[in-house]
């Protein structure tokens, strides 16, 4: 790579990767906002029957959960079309148009090997490729932020997503430069590519929306964004409820539940409802020592397991609930017993391994 060449072309290009980066995180910023205050109303629209079932996974990106809101973000129209100002308009140029202009030969009577040329060129792409994506998604991050729902998202799995990306759209752009170097006209050089991208595009949408048509995603290059995978991979939400002692003593235990059960899962489908866990941590045995008789326990356990019988049906048999608060090996046993107990949320005890194994094996 040519480092005068490569910094001479970013100098070329900075004010519009500016904009380009601009509009691209004020988009991702946008999405969460969207999925935070309007998520639950087209989940029920959804759900109501008045749009098809496909459009729950548009290219793989939804609006009912944070995931598929970052994911949706990156499949849509507006991030294509802006992210393709490097990935097809820069590179499907970057050649053709210097020999449109006819000043191929003189860059290339400089001290720089064609080959030396064109990796530069491609350098340049997938910096540019690189930048776009990491301020879509820093703006999906600060959207979470702001809307309040970062404790959706798994930063952790962002690197792997923002790789994922950058192949994506990198392979678009190496795709512009083969055509650029193909040509000695921007036209056909950006007609070439634009149109495998609309080829691409379409048959990635055409699979999500028809399914007869599914076979032909794998055809696509989009097909293998697999965003809302990233983000969901191995992330469990835990739901967890409690009453203070003050609610317990005046018998406001099982309303103060209902609360948060309602709040916790306002908008959650029973399709989705096996993912979570209801973890039940009476704030009174929180670190203190206390702990939940079994018959506590199992009461509140009952009732829960009724109130998602009521919102999901036969489904919340299957649903996890866990009970945690001062959970020790010696009232593990007990508490693992009871019918409605499906485990233990272990806080402090955790810490030390000797305990821990003994709580487990206690549990078994």
């Amino acid at each position: 790579m040519n480092r005068a060449l490569f910094g001479q072309t970013w100098r070329a290009q900075g004010i519009k990767l500016a904009l380009v980066s601009a509009a691209l995180a004020i988009w991702g910023f946008l999405m969460p906002v969207i999925y935070a205050q309007f998520g639950s109303q087209f989940r029920a629209i959804l759900e109501s029957g008045i749009l098809p079932a496909q459009f729950a996974k548009l290219g793989g990106g939804d609006i009912f959960t944070l995931p598929g809101s970052i994911a949706l973000s990156l499949i849509h129209p507006i991030a294509i079309i802006l992210t393709s100002v490097f990935s097809v308009g820069f590179s499907a140029t970057a050649i053709a148009g210097e020999r449109q202009r006819g000043t191929l030969e003189v860059a290339l009577a400089r001290p720089i090997a064609r080959q030396i040329f064109y990796r530069t060129l491609l350098a340049a792409s997938f910096s540019f490729v690189a930048v776009t994506v990491t301020v879509l998604l820093a703006g999906g991050i600060a959207g979470a932020a702001f809307a309040g729902v970062t404790g959706e998202l798994p930063i952790r799995h962002f690197p792997l997503l923002w790789l994922n990306a950058i192949l994506l759209f990198g392979a678009i752009a190496a795709m512009g430069l083969a055509a650029s170097s193909s040509f000695d006209r921007v036209a056909p050089a950006l007609g070439v590519t634009l149109g495998f991208v609309i080829v691409m595009y379409f048959l990635e949408i055409l699979g999500s929306l028809w399914p007869a048509a599914a076979p032909l995603q794998p055809y696509s290059l989009f097909h293998y964004l697999k965003a809302k995978a990233i983000l969901k991979a191995g992330l469990r939400p835990i739901v967890c409820v409690g009453e203070t002692d003050k609610e317990r003593d005046a018998q406001e235990t099982f309303g103060r539940i209902c609360a948060q059960l309602d709040g916790g899962l306002d908008g959650l489908p029973a399709s989705e409802a096996e993912r979570i866990v209801i973890a039940y941590e009476p704030v009174w045995a929180i670190g203190t020592g206390r702990t939940a008789t079994p018959a506590q326990a199992e009461e509140v356990h009952a009732f829960i397991r009724g109130k998602l019988a009521e919102r999901w049906g036969e489904v919340a048999e299957r649903v996890r609930i866990q009970y945690g608060g001062s959970v020790k090996s010696a009232n593990a046993r007990e508490l693992m017993s009871q019918p409605d107990v499906d485990g233990a949320l272990v806080g402090g005890a955790s810490l030390e391994d000797r305990s821990f194994a003994d709580i487990v094996k206690n549990s078994i």
